[in-house]
């Protein structure tokens, strides 16, 4: 109920000052036309500095019963004198007077004998110039009618805004937290991912694209220099969907990469291999997740690349889970499939063997492990994905070209080619030089 009252608070505020401003008009008007033109300058002083004040001194929070009951006998008084001294229809000032007294009185319980002190008045001063006091008081009384009608409708109305704005703001706030609690996740989210420069302790040269499609992502990185300076571990993970879901599947990658690594680390003995590394990532997020049958509620998992290298070996060895590596031998582009298998999901087998690849290498090849991100990227003039053949060409093009150099070209290339197309997924792509 006191938010109706503030809301017909607001109406007849607007409405008291847009008819003092219209009487203000009429009366310079009569002005001209009056026999008593000295009333009506009389008018043009009083009736601002006396109403106005009024209707202001109304939208106040007051309790002092002093300052309501000044305000009301001065402009009862000014408008019995206005009334009764020129020859003017006296419902258009008496409308005006009862907008700013319902103002004044609406939290108050004697406000409907305001309003008919307000009819005898008019039809008092209307007697006086001659006017017949009936036809006023009717003209009157449906002018009352009007405007409680009218507020009454309004209010409904502003009643329905107000929720509306109320629950606006309200969700502003939570969006506001939530983008906030978003963008604290991202810092520590990049804090997971290496740094690009980690990659030249390894390689000759080197370069990392990790672009998240929004404030966090479903893609993520991890390079670790293992037992000694000459092997690391480089993997490259696309886990389910993008943002915050797909943010909270690359918190549980992590912790179980870091298990792996640190077990080889204090195994010197261990041979590592890309592809039972899989098969522990596949078992242990079925694990953890409870998807170890079709039944689950969850259904979370990933796509990605293992490369373990070993640098006096001079061998590279590579596993895919729906992942290719890309490498350049003889200055062409050659490109080797991972397994048509993911990793994790509830569907995915616990006992599926993924297939190992084993790279002699040369100095001055190139590899490259990308997500679905860059390469499913829809674009050009029909809107199609970016797709592998583009991609290749790109390598192939640009091969001769420093890692910063083709970084750069990727970047541009990609915008060039997704135009107006939204962005479809995270991108990774990780490339590096023997």
């Amino acid at each position: 109920m006191n938010n109706l009252y503030k809301e017909s608070s607001k109406i007849f505020h607007f409405a008291a000052k847009t008819i003092s401003f219209v009487d203000l008009i009429y009366m310079v008007v009569f002005y001209f036309t009056s026999q008593h033109p000295w009333l009506s300058i009389l008018g043009v002083i009083l009736f601002p500095l006396v109403n106005v004040p009024a209707v202001n001194l109304s939208t106040k929070k007051s309790k002092n019963y002093i300052d309501y009951t000044l305000a009301l006998t001065l402009v009862t008084l000014f408008f019995v004198i206005w009334v009764s001294g020129v020859n003017s229809p006296g419902w258009l000032p008496a409308f005006s007077l009862l907008t700013a007294i319902e103002i004044m009185v609406l939290n108050k319980q004697y406000k409907i004998f305001l309003q008919v002190m307000v009819l005898l008045i008019t039809a008092l001063g209307n007697f006086l110039i001659g006017k017949d006091p009936v036809i006023i008081t009717i003209i009157n009384v449906i002018l009352i009618i009007f405007v409680l009608l009218l507020s009454t409708i309004m209010n409904y109305i502003l009643g329905i805004n107000r929720k509306i704005e109320d629950a606006k703001k309200e969700i502003e706030i939570i969006h506001k937290h939530t983008e906030e609690s978003i963008e604290y996740a991202s810092l520590i989210q990049g804090a997971l991912v290496p740094q690009e420069a980690d990659l030249q302790t390894m390689f000759q040269d080197s370069f990392a694209l990790w672009c998240p499609k929004d404030i966090v992502g479903g893609d993520i990185w991890f390079f670790n220099e293992l037992r000694n300076d000459d092997e690391c571990l480089l993997m490259v993970i696309d886990c389910t969907g993008h943002g915050v879901p797909g943010a909270f599947v690359t918190m549980l990658v992590k912790a179980i990469e870091q298990q792996i690594t640190t077990r080889i680390s204090h195994d010197p003995e261990e041979e590592v291999s890309p592809a039972k590394l899989m098969t522990i990532f596949n078992r242990t997020m079925k694990k953890l997740l409870k998807q170890e049958n079709v039944e689950s509620i969850s259904n979370a998992g990933f796509d990605g690349a293992i490369i373990y290298y070993n640098k006096n070996q001079k061998k590279l060895k590579f596993a895919g889970a729906e992942t290719p590596l890309f490498y350049t031998q003889n200055q062409k582009i050659k490109m080797i499939k991972g397994s048509r298998h993911s990793v994790g999901y509830k569907k995915s087998d616990a006992n599926y063997v993924f297939k190992e690849h084993i790279i002699d290498t040369e100095p001055g090849m190139q590899f490259y492990l990308t997500t679905d991100g860059f390469l499913d990227q829809n674009g050009g003039t029909k809107g199609f994905p970016f797709g592998k053949k583009r991609f290749k060409a790109i390598l192939e093009e640009n091969q001769t070209r420093s890692f910063s150099q083709q970084k750069e070209v990727m970047l541009t290339t990609l915008s060039h080619y997704q135009g107006t197309e939204e962005r479809n997924d995270d991108i990774t792509v990780i490339g590096f030089k023997i």
